[in-house]
């Protein structure tokens, strides 16, 4: 499977089938691999309101590359259609389907756990838990993490871990389904030194039926620096003509210590 920071769409079509391996057999053929290739997938039953059934996140290996995609499911009585979300490269964590028409709710930040080849119930994927959602959108993050080798600031060797982490929204209506991708933003930045950045999220109701995202991103420094990183910004998102968020205000991000 490539790797790609941009989110495409693939419709592939399957016979509808009744068996337990439905979807781990349907994530192969949308995937174009053979089935002996899975090494497991998980299935998230989507709420009422949004205009897919389920999404199936699964992992495979293509020769040596070990790797996980998403696809968005829609079955009718015949057949099941694929709809392949290109994401960034890295481990994908499904946070959970909120309202964004709805009530405010606490923006998602813990991945929900299933077991491979198992199947996750809508009610514990929703966040809030709607009985009928206007809007519903899936959280999902991409989190990639690798041995890093090299200098602080005091030109001392350090080993450690580098991380960079982004979030996706993902409009679960048929309408966005050409740019199903409303928000993206990185929320994890940091290498072994502790230089970096994180940003943490929020809804908040605006002036308008859909609900704003607040970020607030935050400037860590190096851990050999005996000073305080630059104060957060915050950054407001509200849905803009086309259906995405744009950034409502803009100011440079700080570095540096203060």
């Amino acid at each position: 499977m490539p790797r790609a920071a941009a989110l495409a769409l693939v419709h592939v079509a399957v016979a509808a089938t009744a068996h337990a391996d439905v979807h781990a057999d349907n994530f192969a053929i949308y995937a174009s691999l053979d089935r002996s290739q899975i090494l497991d997938t998980a299935t998230f039953e989507l709420p009422r309101g949004s205009e897919y059934e389920r999404v199936l996140v699964g992992t495979y290996k293509r020769r040596e590359l070990v790797g996980q995609h998403v696809f968005l499911e829609h079955c009718t009585r015949k057949e099941c259609f694929g709809v392949s979300l290109w994401l960034n490269a890295g481990k994908v964590e499904v946070l959970g389907v909120v309202d964004l028409d709805g009530a405010v709710v606490a923006f998602p930040d813990k991945a929900i756990y299933v077991r491979a080849f198992a199947k996750v119930s809508a009610d514990k994927v929703a966040i809030g838990r709607p009985k009928q959602m206007k809007w519903p959108a899936l959280v999902v993050r991409t989190v990639e993490e690798s041995t890093e080798n090299t200098t602080d600031r005091a030109d001392r060797p350090v080993t450690g871990t580098r991380r960079a982490s982004h979030l996706h929204v993902v409009s679960l209506l048929r309408k966005d389904e050409q740019h199903p991708r409303v928000f993206e933003a990185q929320v994890v930045g940091r290498g072994a030194s502790g230089s970096g950045f994180y940003t943490t999220l929020t809804f908040e109701q605006g002036a308008g039926q859909t609900l704003e995202i607040v970020t607030s991103y935050q400037r860590t420094i190096d851990r050999a620096l005996a000073c305080l990183p630059p104060p957060p910004v915050v950054t407001r998102y509200r849905l803009g003509k086309e259906r995405r968020y744009v950034a409502a205000n803009s100011a440079p991000h700080r570095t540096g210590c203060h």
